[in-house]
């Protein structure tokens, strides 16, 4: 409702698209911009998604259908590149590979990460845009991106999240000591960047080495990583006009219902109603075709009828006290995968990965064994229901 900002937002919009040379302002294909690349060796992915995330949010705030497409057109060329992968969701800081001939940094500057293969590794910046991305696209019902989305959140995006330390202290107690200076800390420095990402991390790995240095964390990814959690928070569940939809089959609490996912245990997913609704629909996951007769639905423990539309399970009306209980198939199966030009085995369980082969050496990441479980495992806890959301 503020015409300045909306003025603003536009010519900034136009002035990326047509004036950076950033993109194709046709294609929307990432351009290399040599005057403004950061140091690297080619188009930086990141630079180019954050955009085509702002110039979303433009358009779809002032319904420009043109400029939507154009940003669907950048979405799907970053998500298909030949060295990112759509299948766990790792996409290359760096896209235009570094052995082809460009040296714009030596190997000795800051940026000597970069012009030393930098493609082969993923910020997490970048894979937060790509899922927030699919996330406002499949929310806003102009495309249908919620399994992209829920691939790459249960791999490479919660993988690149640090969760433990000790591997950071036996790596450090093989490396020179030095003297701490003005602008560092060394008051529990691991410690203090739990919950952070990884800035480069390789297929199977969350620190790599790249010319005798090691590389693992820069806060932007931490930012840009935990806005994209509130993102998957807040559209994994929808509720409009009486209608609850449950977009991606993770843990959750809310007001209308709490969703308790077995995936990958089990292909099974419990909607616990906590208020009445008039419909439920039920986004079944990808491996599982629509329409399956293997597909089972119980309220109560009591078996029950529902219609199909499209992906989704759809539910009569349903009260508060009632638990839905959804069941379908899973199982294990074993791909190839190229990522930073290495060629990985992954066995996958649904969509989630639970085993890679090789694994990372510092620190590997897809440690899963006890994934591969049928059992699902349980903890007790308590979490907080929020009555408010936020637009963010």
């Amino acid at each position: 409702g503020y015409e300045p900002a909306k003025v603003l937002a536009e010519k900034l919009v136009k002035y990326l698209r047509y004036h950076t040379n950033y993109f194709d302002p046709q294609t929307a294909a990432y351009n290399l911009v040599p005057e403004d690349n950061m140091g690297g060796p080619g188009a930086h992915f990141h630079a180019h998604t954050i955009a085509l995330l702002g110039m979303l949010e433009y358009a779809t705030a002032v319904g420009d259908r043109e400029l939507i497409d154009f940003v669907d057109k950048g979405y799907r060329w970053g998500r298909d590149h030949e060295k990112s992968s759509n299948l766990v969701g790792f996409f290359p800081e760096w896209i235009i590979d570094s052995s082809a001939g460009n040296s714009s940094s030596s190997e000795d500057s800051d940026h000597s990460v970069s012009i030393k293969g930098e493609y082969k590794t993923a910020e997490a910046c970048e894979i937060a845009d790509m899922v927030a991305l699919a996330l406002k696209f499949s929310e806003a019902g102009i495309r249908d991106y919620w399994d992209d989305a829920d691939r790459w959140i249960r791999n490479q995006f919660v993988e690149s999240q640090l969760v433990r330390t000790d591997w950071i202290y036996r790596l450090a107690e093989n490396r020179p000591k030095v003297d701490v200076r003005p602008n560092e800390s060394a008051d529990r420095p691991a410690e203090r960047c739990v919950g952070g990402f990884a800035g480069w991390a390789s297929g199977s790995d969350w620190l790599v080495e790249h010319a005798g240095h090691r590389y693992a964390i820069m806060h932007c990814c931490t930012g840009n990583a935990a806005r994209a959690f509130y993102y998957i928070w807040e559209k994994m569940i929808q509720h409009r006009d009486g209608v609850l939809s449950v977009n991606l089959l993770m843990n959750r609490p809310s007001p209308w219902a709490d969703i308790k996912s077995y995936i990958p245990y089990e292909g099974r997913v419990d909607v616990v109603m906590k208020q009445n609704c008039k419909e439920v629909r039920i986004r079944i996951p990808e491996w599982v075709q629509s329409g399956d007769p293997a597909v089972g639905c119980l309220v109560n423990d009591q078996k029950v009828d529902f219609k199909w539309d499209g992906r989704y399970v759809n539910l009569a009306a349903m009260d508060a006290g009632k638990t839905i209980t959804l069941t379908f198939p899973i199982s294990e199966r074993t791909v190839k995968e190229t990522m930073g030009g290495i060629e990985y085995t992954l066995v996958l369980k649904g969509s989630t990965v639970v085993f890679i082969d090789p694994p990372g050496k510092n620190s590997p990441m897809y440690q899963r064994d006890h994934l591969r479980e049928n059992q699902v495992r349980w903890r007790k806890m308590k979490r907080f229901v929020s009555d408010e959301m936020l637009a963010w």
